[in-house]
């Protein structure tokens, strides 16, 4: 069980660090975009898109929601035209925040759930980053079998009408819940 609840805490810190790598990313993006300094406005871009590459979403973009990604694109394709003006009308809808949070927190867990085709790359700066993303999918897995497991005890247990047993599960369930990454 412990196994479970430091494994679910550990891909709850990789997803939280890639949240907060991908915001940092994007107030340098905006700064630059902001100050007028193309080439800083790509090179952050390059680095978002490296980061999305190696992120938890299934489209391997820094963004999971389509309007962003979308937005993202457009930005990307204005910078590699050189057209500051058009990266810049392109940019706000990559600062809105989700209205809300529960569905925000579903498309997280699907983005998390959608590594199983995320394979290590072979290139040197990326692949720790891709282990990485592959360590989260194996984490979320193991959560998920975990979860299983002591549903179909408390499945079984509340069937034979041992209600000792079935609140013994229901604890073990709820306390797994707890540190798991929903």
């Amino acid at each position: 069980m412990s196994t479970a609840a430091v494994s679910s805490s550990s891909l709850f810190q990789e997803v939280q660090s890639f949240y907060q790598t991908r915001q940092a990313d994007v107030k340098h993006l905006g700064s630059a975009l902001q100050s007028g300094d193309l080439n800083g406005a790509q090179q952050a871009y390059k680095a978002l898109a490296v980061l999305g590459e190696d992120g938890p979403f299934a489209n391997s973009e820094p963004f999971s929601k389509s309007s962003r990604a979308q937005a993202f694109n457009a930005i990307g394709e204005a910078l590699q035209a050189g057209d500051l003006t058009r990266a810049q009308a392109a940019f706000a809808p990559l600062t809105s925040k989700p209205s809300d949070s529960a569905t925000s927190s579903q498309a997280t867990a699907a983005a998390v759930a959608n590594l199983s085709s995320t394979q290590p790359s072979s290139a040197s700066t990326t692949s720790s980053a891709a282990a990485s993303a592959f360590s989260i999918y194996q984490q979320l897995q193991a959560y998920r079998q975990q979860r299983q497991a002591d549903l179909t005890q408390l499945g079984q247990d509340l069937q034979a009408g041992d209600l000792n047993s079935a609140q013994q599960d229901f604890n073990t369930l709820s306390a797994l819940g707890q540190s798991g990454p929903y």
